[in-house]
């Protein structure tokens, strides 16, 4: 169970600043149950800026605390830093591009690259 807020702020007609912070409940796993921490909490910040018509460049920072209590460093604290682009094809349909790379060492993959394709419905 998560529960968090979020607020978003209009700098300009091209720019945003977002962010979000957070607090998680986790029940006990079978898996590291005796190491395992039950809360953790979240939160996350970015940028984003449209320099084009339908392209978007955003920075996001994004943190979580440790979700088992242990002395090996994989296992801690997550700070990571995404970079990345968006492409409004129409209303509808968004392709993004990030690069995400790891703040705080060896807690989270050194570097990923994400695509995504983002679809919305009629509700």
């Amino acid at each position: 169970m998560a529960a968090w807020a979020a607020s978003s702020y209009r700098l300009s007609e091209t720019r945003w600043l977002y962010g979000q912070a957070g607090l998680l409940y986790m029940g006990n796993s079978d898996v590291l149950q005796v190491i395992q921490n039950n809360w953790a909490v979240f939160a996350n910040a970015g940028i984003k800026f449209e320099p084009w018509q339908n392209i978007q460049l955003k920075a996001q920072l994004d943190m979580h605390s440790a979700f088992y209590d242990s002395n090996i460093e994989f296992l801690g604290d997550v700070i990571q830093l995404t970079f990345g682009t968006s492409y409004i094809i129409n209303p509808k349909h968004q392709i993004d591009f990030a690069v995400v790379e790891d703040i705080l060492s060896e807690t989270s993959p050194d570097v990923n690259f994400n695509i995504s394709w983002w679809v919305g419905f009629d509700v």
